[in-house]
């Protein structure tokens, strides 16, 4: 869509946000997992939520999206992209240079996916 605007003279610019420090944290600290409790589910939803709530406190606050969404709006030459997390490297540059696949292991293996039954 944004090279498709060119053509009307719209400059697109991408602002994505990772995870954001927000109170929706807390409601998925506390998320009612009682559906698992007779599935092969439970411990690997446990680890997930555990997992969701501690990226979800280690955010970016709210307020440095809204600095970089003034930014890109009034700046004179703006990037085409802004990617909004707490390590770039990490949780943006990585993720979209390995293959899916291995990305797909590197995640289930973090949350017990890869243990197989």
């Amino acid at each position: 869509l944004r090279r498709e605007l060119m053509l009307y003279g719209i400059d697109v610019i991408l602002i994505a946000p990772g995870v954001v420090q927000t109170p929706i944290w807390d409601k998925a600290e506390a998320v009612d997992l009682t559906a698992y409790e007779r599935s092969d589910f439970l411990p690997i939803m446990r680890r997930f939520n555990e997992y969701v709530v501690a990226s979800g406190r280690k955010g970016l606050p709210a307020e440095r999206i809204g600095e970089a969404t003034y930014h890109a709006l009034t700046t004179r030459r703006p990037k085409t992209r802004y990617a909004l997390v707490p390590n770039l490297l990490t949780d943006w540059i990585l993720p979209t240079l390995l293959p899916r696949r291995w990305l797909d292991t590197i995640l289930a293996r973090s949350i017990g996916l890869s243990e197989r039954k």
